[in-house]
């Protein structure tokens, strides 16, 4: 008995010794590697603080100072060293590149042969859309034939067509939130925002068979996401039932289009992208894969809606600039509008957290501010888009909401007026890029 305590004791002062250097040390081993973030735990690296909360942990990253605030670092170091602008994570014996510059996540963008956001992809289709089958297949059908056919059919005219139709649709949702009643209706501004925008954009997209009673399960299922994401289903049942639910109803929806009949009212991006899923996937898959449209075209469209209007109520200057703005370009006007356009540029900027993920084929490096770093086979590069945004070498006075900002090509930003970078930056972007930064 004594002989085994002694063993265990003996291990595990081995590995608290083997972890205080890991700790210490900063592996610059291979020559061009960005620095590594240390952890206690070497293999695990920094997963449970990642996880808990990765915004936060990005930002500690990025922007800690060199003294230690409220932490007991005695037995370690009694510093933290600030890791700027690229550095690597170690997640569970996974090596993460965190690129936090413009020009770096640039040269992420500019060799799609180099890096792949398949297994990101892969991993959502089964998060999002539930498929746990045949998902390389999926995939494959999604990258070769879907989204070309998504990118040619909402060409600027249609979707400008869309909206408007949208626009008219969503007057009469609004007007009839409040009925013919005397009193007041009290709404919270997400509802007020989102179910008027799911039924117009639904009605427009799919048509009046569309399952409209499907809001309050798309709602659960889009507050539940994260925690999905995070492969953490345990504590997001109740997401993954209204994943369910919804797969089922939208299975029902599109039978008659499965059997080939002309359903009144369906938009014809729709009905083009049902021709296509009808012969390559199966009806399950389909509904699936039409989930996750779904949630994309609204989950973008509630999110920067909410917070351009949640800052507009509070700054009513600018809200009244911006409806100067609209009235004086009129139904009829060529004026245009570079306020509502500055607007959105600075709600995107200001709201987004989604980071861009690409793993590396193969041994190749990227560029931030001059320097190669060495990429290796395996890695995966995240793109912090969200620490641009907030940069303020970048973003003069990032934390405050301009709205203005990106009037005149962006006089109140460096990098020559750089746009948000919300969207990515895949193959369609490269060139809009290298004219910015380079």
């Amino acid at each position: 008995m004594d002989s085994t305590v002694a063993l265990i004791a003996s291990f595990l002062l081995l590995v608290v010794a083997y972890s205080i250097k890991a700790y210490i040390a900063i592996d610059h081993s291979a020559q061009g590697r960005p620095p590594i973030v240390p952890s206690i735990i070497p293999w695990l690296g920094s997963a449970f603080a990642f996880n808990r909360n990765p915004i936060q942990f990005l930002q500690w990253c990025k922007y800690v100072s060199s003294t230690p605030e409220n932490r007991v670092t005695l037995i370690f170091r009694t510093y933290r060293q600030k890791y700027g602008s690229v550095y690597m994570l170690r997640l569970a014996g996974q090596n993460i590149i965190i690129v936090s510059h413009p020009s770096g996540i640039s040269s992420l963008h500019k060799d799609p042969k180099a890096f792949t956001s398949k297994p990101v992809h892969i991993h959502m289709l089964k998060v999002i859309a539930g498929i746990t089958h045949n998902r390389e297949h999926v995939f494959e059908v999604l990258h070769t034939r879907l989204y070309p056919q998504i990118v040619k059919t909402f060409s600027p005219t249609s979707m400008t067509n869309l909206a408007n139709d949208i626009d008219e649709r969503l007057r009469l949702e609004l007007r009839a939130i409040g009925g013919n009643a005397r009193t007041p209706t009290i709404l919270k501004l997400n509802e007020f925002i989102g179910r008027p925008l799911y039924r117009a954009g639904c009605l427009c997209l799919f048509g009046p068979t569309f399952p409209m009673d499907t809001f309050d399960d798309f709602r659960l299922f889009d507050a539940k996401l994260p925690q999905l994401i995070a492969g953490l289903p345990f504590i997001a049942r109740d997401g993954t039932q209204a994943r369910q639910r919804l797969i089922n109803k939208l299975e029902e929806y599109i039978k008659p289009m499965w059997a080939g009949e002309v359903v009144e009212g369906v938009s014809d991006a729709i009905s083009t992208f049902m021709q296509e899923m009808r012969v390559t996937l199966t009806r399950r898959e389909a509904a699936s894969v039409l989930l996750s449209f779904v949630l994309g075209f609204h989950f973008n469209t509630w999110y920067m809606i909410f917070w351009l209007i949640s800052h507009l109520l509070v700054d009513k200057d600018a809200l009244e600039r911006l409806v100067g703005e609209l009235r004086l370009r009129g139904p009829t006007s060529s004026h245009g509008t570079p306020l509502m356009d500055s607007a959105v540029y600075e709600t995107l900027r200001w709201a987004t957290k989604t980071p861009t993920v690409r793993m590396a084929v193969n041994d190749t490096s990227i560029v931030v501010e001059g320097e190669p770093i060495t990429v290796q086979k395996g890695d995966y590069v995240i793109a912090d888009v969200r620490s641009v945004h907030y940069d303020p070498e970048v973003y003069p006075n990032p934390d405050k909401f301009e709205v203005d900002r990106f009037v005149n090509d962006g006089e109140k930003s460096n990098f020559m007026g750089l746009k948000p970078l919300s969207w990515g930056g895949g193959v369609h972007m490269v060139r809009v890029w290298n004219t910015v930064l380079f």
